[in-house]
């Protein structure tokens, strides 16, 4: 009975059409906290289900009913959960809980390695693995760290230029840090007053709150973006600013066996999705915009490994973009014959140029059987990659 009550406690929906969830009933959202929303019902009747928030004719949700209708907070959280356009049932899906028992059943020395463990098998670039490394030793070059070595002598911060700066000053304190982590999709975490260092944040989030790996992923990629960018100002580069996060591009590119473009599309999506997420909706879309002109016969190709390996059933999708996936696969039943294809990042250039560009559109473009003008050299370089490949 009490492993049935963990199990139980454990659920929570995961949203496809959203028509066997209810809004304030149900656990749906993905925060960690209670998974379910808290704003107060104001206008809707207690057994509104999700349904009514979505638009089912653009596979959107319903911006201003949502910015109506919940806290800021919760709002970005829903309005940046994506949606599949083939709009796949809605699936209970289990969150692995915190016991107590299970600390307490583990050494120092274990939990220590299974910290070390987790980190370096995060899905994402090795320098950010490296760079988290060098977070949890504050092995940064900081002022602090340049001042106690009587190589500078004053230690206020490049960015905020208020305080003295610290790695966890840089990452997290700092005035310019919180916009980012405000407008991140990582709601909770605005707060970490008992957070003293970096590495205090992390051990947090992955032994004691056991938070799922794509969202600890995502706050060392932010870490690691924050960083950087740190490091352009001290270079004579432009502060980037975070609340620029709310939006993303989606680039799509369709060719002939030859290599010669047949379509190509970009679209602005008015949603902070993570690069996982939009990476998934770059997928859908593309497969939309070839079944939209005719094309029978494909190659999926794209540069994210966790996607290439769910559509190819060679592991599970994590539940952030796992409705968008089952929706893809069901599509693919549509095609006479399509197969998967992953390429390195570098080799999908064109794709990244066009969800770049989107940014600074309003909607969607796309063009037939013509090269957009700023995809020339990118697409020049490709056809003679490809031709010395034959």
């Amino acid at each position: 009975m009490v492993a049935q009550h963990v199990v139980k406690e454990g659920l929570r929906w995961r949203v496809g059409n959203g028509e066997r969830v209810l809004v304030w009933e149900d656990k749906w959202l993905p925060l960690s906290s209670t998974y379910k929303v808290v704003s107060l019902n104001t206008f809707f009747h207690a057994g509104t289900y999700v349904s009514e928030l979505i638009d089912s004719a653009n596979a959107s949700w319903k911006s201003m009913v949502i910015d109506a209708l919940f806290l800021s907070h919760e709002a970005e959280t829903i309005k940046s959960i994506p949606l599949s356009s083939r709009f796949p049932e809605d699936r209970l899906i289990w969150v692995i809980l915190l016991m107590a028992s299970s600390v307490g059943d583990s050494s120092d020395t274990s939990l220590v390695r299974r910290f070390w463990k987790q980190v370096w098998s995060l899905p994402v670039p090795h320098k950010t693995r490296h760079f988290v490394w060098r977070a949890c030793h504050e092995a940064f070059p900081t002022k602090v760290n340049l001042a106690r070595r009587k190589v500078v002598m004053d230690n206020t911060g490049d960015v905020c230029g208020l305080k003295a700066e610290s790695a966890n000053h840089e990452l997290w304190d700092c005035t310019k840090a919180q916009e980012a982590w405000s407008c991140s999709k990582l709601v909770g975490l605005s707060d970490q007053s008992e957070c003293f260092s970096f590495i205090d944040l992390l051990w947090k989030m992955i032994i004691i709150d056991w938070v799922e790996e794509e969202k600890v992923a995502r706050m060392v990629t932010i870490s690691w973006a924050l960083w950087f960018n740190r490091n352009e100002i001290r270079l004579g580069g432009a502060r980037k600013d975070g609340k620029n996060v709310k939006v993303a591009g989606l680039g799509v590119i369709i060719r002939d066996d030859r290599g010669r473009v047949e379509a190509a599309m970009c679209k602005k999506v008015l949603v902070p999705l993570s690069a996982l997420e939009a990476e998934a909706k770059a997928f859908e879309v593309g497969l939309l915009l070839a079944k939209y002109i005719g094309i029978q016969d494909v190659i999926l190709e794209g540069d994210s490994l966790v996607i290439y390996n769910a559509l190819c059933e060679a592991s599970l999708p994590p539940s952030s973009v796992a409705s968008v996936v089952l929706g893809m696969m069901n599509l693919c039943r549509e095609f006479r014959r399509i197969e998967f294809s992953h390429v390195k990042r570098q080799d999908n250039r064109p794709a990244y140029l066009l969800a770049k560009y989107a940014i600074g559109i309003n909607d969607f473009l796309v063009w037939m059987e013509e090269n957009p003008y700023f995809l020339e050299q990118a697409l020049s370089h490709d056809v003679l990659a490809y031709s010395f490949s034959e």
